[in-house]
């Protein structure tokens, strides 16, 4: 007896590793170098700086380890007491320069991530809540984060900052100094993700997955945490991707003007400082090897946060960007050439108005005779010129009209 039943269909589970290579996001990350050369940097930044205490020759926070005599030890140069070579050079305690900057990249990252993710739990929560509920909580929050906006958020965390360390006892504030630090920047960058995050929110609140959510009885938190966030991360990726440096570059200001990490814990802000002070005296590599990987650093985050956000947002390429330029200069030459066109009419339509109801007896070149009264018509002046035979158009005067358009005509006679 045949088997006459259909052969069963393979159904294999799709490989995820392939969809995910050969999605947009990967397509548009294979064909941008900018973005490869910068998560190149970042990811060799941030490994070096996990695997610093395997990475790094020194410790540098270990005072056994360290010897005065290799103070001021030039890049690659054997030093002229100890005969120690060091790649980087060394500074004026003798700590390796490159073993500094890995651990000072340490501090660095863990400022800006924590920072960054406080700022973008507090943004988060206060601009869905402001967008949804709307109403007086909406006002409040948002006229909060535009006072905040006013600041610099350089001084916001300043000001937050030297405010929680007078209220932490001195003998916590060197191991309270970094969180502190981090609650300074996390709440000065809040508003960024509130306004952002709001506006999406006004926008998504009113689709139809929403309207349905509310239809079947879901509470509030539950619509705005499981439906409307997840349709709203994509701007706050990027808004966390820029943020992120510019978190690291506030906590190396802070540290450079000696109000963020402490000097037992040394950030590259304070390796900076630190190197700023011998800079004029021959000691170049204190302060240039730290400042370049600052540099670096954070100008790869930039540059790939930037990559993102034109990937998100592909109304913002270059492309589009270009075609709204275009667009922009054809409507606005075409509105110059319709203003100075429409100028032009109206000038010449002045012009002949007023060339037509001008007294030409005033004209001195030209002839004038007096027209006798005709059939009852008063008496008119014209040129000469304009008297041919036969019957002709005479505008009387004082009849009240303005124009040409506006006379009636009146038929005389030349008396011979």
């Amino acid at each position: 007896m045949t088997d006459l039943s259909s052969p069963k269909p393979d159904v294999s589970k799709p490989n995820r590793l392939a969809e995910f290579w050969q999605s947009d996001l990967v397509y548009a990350f294979r064909h941008a170098p900018v973005a490869i050369v910068s998560l190149g940097i970042v990811l060799l930044l941030v490994f070096s700086a996990i695997l610093a205490p395997w990475i790094a020759p020194h410790n540098p926070f270990d005072p056994a380890t360290l010897n005065l005599l290799n103070g001021f030890t030039r890049p690659n140069t054997p030093n002229e007491f100890t005969q120690d070579m060091f790649w980087l050079g060394t500074d004026d305690q003798g700590r390796d320069v490159f073993s500094t900057i890995l651990y000072g990249m340490r501090i660095s990252l863990f400022v800006g991530f924590s920072a960054v993710l406080l700022a973008m739990i507090i943004g988060i929560t206060l601009g869905l809540i402001a967008g949804y509920v709307g109403g007086w909580i909406e006002t409040i929050i948002m006229r909060i984060a535009d006072v905040q906006l006013t600041f610099p958020s350089i001084l916001v965390a300043m000001l937050i900052f030297g405010v929680a360390k007078g209220f932490t006892p001195i003998e916590y504030r060197n191991q309270m100094a970094i969180w502190v630090l981090i609650i300074a920047i996390g709440l000065s960058d809040w508003v960024q993700f509130a306004r952002v995050v709001r506006g999406a929110t006004l926008v998504e609140k009113n689709r139809e997955y929403v309207q349905a959510a509310r239809l079947i009885g879901r509470s509030p938190v539950a619509i705005m945490v499981k439906h409307i966030l997840p349709n709203i991360l994509s701007p706050v990726l990027v808004i966390a991707t820029i943020s992120l440096a510019l978190a690291i570059i506030a906590e190396a200001t802070l540290s450079f003007l000696g109000v963020g990490a402490p000097p037992t814990q040394p950030s590259l802000g304070t390796l900076i400082r630190i190197g700023q002070k011998f800079l004029f005296s021959g000691q170049w590599w204190i302060i240039v090897f730290p400042s370049v990987t600052l540099l670096a650093l954070a100008l790869s985050v930039n540059l790939l946060g930037d990559w993102l956000r034109d990937v998100l947002n592909p109304r913002l390429t270059v492309t589009s960007a270009l075609s709204a330029m275009a667009s922009f200069c054809c409507s606005s030459l075409a509105a110059l050439s319709a203003s100075f066109w429409a100028s032009t009419r109206s000038l010449a339509r002045r012009r002949s108005r007023l060339f037509s109801c001008a007294d030409h007896s005033r004209t001195p070149e030209r002839a004038v005779i007096s027209v006798p009264p005709a059939q009852g018509h008063p008496a008119v002046n014209r040129p000469a010129s304009q008297l041919p035979s036969g019957r002709q158009q005479a505008w009387p005067k004082g009849n009240g009209h303005s124009s040409p358009a506006q006379l009636v005509p009146e038929p005389f006679h030349i008396p011979h």
